[in-house]
């Protein structure tokens, strides 16, 4: 019987720091600022994606979004979801999408690339630069 409960506290105990490992690695935000930029061409028009970690204690409002200088100013596109100012809580994640935004596909002969800029509203600036994906065969 001993032997069941040691087993059983064994079980509980390794579960839930494989819980604790899969939140901390693999969900929880990692970074702050800008993780990840991706392109995406729907059948509509062709976005661009910004993920947002903010692994700091304190919230963090977006209140301007610009692609290599020009702002994002939704009017009348590209379009951007969710609209400015975008509050991120602490130890979250936000997915910015700019849509309709004419964005090229790098070919063999020609790369383009994307300085996606960020300001916060006490200031902080996040900026990074994102080549355009290779053209689909």
């Amino acid at each position: 019987m001993a032997a069941i409960i040691v087993a059983v506290v064994i079980g509980v105990a390794f579960l839930f720091a494989a819980t604790y490992v899969v939140y901390m690695y693999l969900i929880s935000p990692r970074g702050y600022g800008i993780a990840e930029i991706e392109f995406e061409s729907t059948r509509l028009w062709p976005v661009i994606k910004i993920i947002i970690e903010n692994n700091k204690s304190a919230t963090m409002t977006v209140v301007a979004v610009f692609v290599n200088g020009s702002e994002v100013t939704n009017d009348p596109y590209p379009y951007l979801y969710p609209k400015l100012p975008v509050t991120i809580q602490p130890n979250t994640r936000v997915t910015l999408q700019i849509e309709n935004f004419r964005w090229n596909w790098s070919t063999l002969g020609t790369r383009y690339a994307y300085n996606i800029t960020l300001v916060t509203e006490d200031g902080t600036i996040f900026t990074k630069i994102k080549r355009a994906p290779d053209a689909p065969l």
